[in-house]
């Protein structure tokens, strides 16, 4: 662009009988909308900024492109998956765990530098998200980037889906106006309640990245998970949320099939562990 090359960008795409991810118009139409809501609301993430489409009809799939993510000025910074933090490297299996070692390059007390730097922040960008969009992050393992520095101390979070779960409701009680995407809307397209939805992405799809974190820390690092699911609960009532939008336990994946439904939430009856109701 004027005679200087063009910042490279990422490409997510449907690749007919290679890749299953469908990325017809309803599902771009969907992610360029919570791209823009996302952005106009300060989370970070990976913005998806235009879409193609290739062939016509029911037949036709597509692309998305993604700008490269915008951090902190660092000439040492890495970004990778959240599950990189407690995987074990493949071409090196016997080092320490990525954790281990960003604890130990920090300096920091294994629970503090977790729950400070990972945890905390995790549960402040799912709660933020929410309640400035109405936007469901789905900050698992896969969808959660983690951006730090050689030393372990400069960590960002980044956010790099935008194929979630928008609640009308909540938008309006936030004063939140406009039109709706065409895909993923709670109670028009998904038939499953608000809260549970929230709980499948809160305490089912963090929590379970979160217990990953936590079993790791524990083994190795000696945290007791106790002190972490505290520091959580405290976390999450300080963040705005309004006890009536998550149910009291937590809601997944039921294991039977419906006709007609892409899945099936289900009431586990299992209290959360990652959050707590205010006292």
């Amino acid at each position: 662009m004027g005679g200087k090359p063009a910042t490279p960008h990422l490409l997510k795409l449907h690749y007919p009988r290679r890749l299953s991810r469908q990325q017809h118009r309803e599902e771009l139409e969907l992610q360029l909308w919570v791209a823009e809501q996302l952005t106009a609301a300060d989370v970070p993430l990976l913005v998806d900024v235009c879409a193609g489409l290739l062939g016509s009809g029911n037949g036709a799939w597509g692309f998305l492109i993604r700008e490269p993510p915008a951090l902190s000025a660092a000439p040492d910074r890495f970004t990778v998956p959240l599950f990189a933090l407690y995987g074990q490297d493949l071409h090196a299996p016997h080092d320490r765990s990525l954790l281990e070692q960003l604890v130990a390059a920090a300096g920091e007390p294994a629970g503090d530098y977790l729950t400070e730097r990972v945890v905390a922040p995790m549960i402040r960008l799912w709660a933020h998200a929410l309640l400035a969009t109405g936007c469901a992050l789905e900050l698992h393992g896969q969808n959660t980037l983690v951006s730090f520095t050689r030393d372990g101390r400069n960590v960002e979070l980044l956010y790099p889906d935008c194929e979630i779960h928008t609640d009308p409701a909540l938008r309006a009680r936030q004063g939140l106006h406009g039109h709706l995407p065409p895909a993923s809307v709670i109670t028009r397209d998904v038939p499953f309640s608000a809260g549970a939805v929230f709980s499948l992405t809160y305490d089912g799809f963090m929590g379970c990245a979160k217990d990953q974190l936590a079993a790791l820390a524990h083994e190795q690092l000696g945290v007791a998970p106790g002190a972490l699911y505290e520091a959580a609960g405290h976390t999450f009532r300080t963040t705005g949320m309004e006890e009536d939008l998550l149910p009291p336990t937590v809601h997944y994946y039921g294991d039977a099939t419906y006709a007609g439904d892409h899945f099936h939430l289900v009431d586990t009856g299992r209290p959360p562990r990652w959050r707590a109701t205010r006292r």
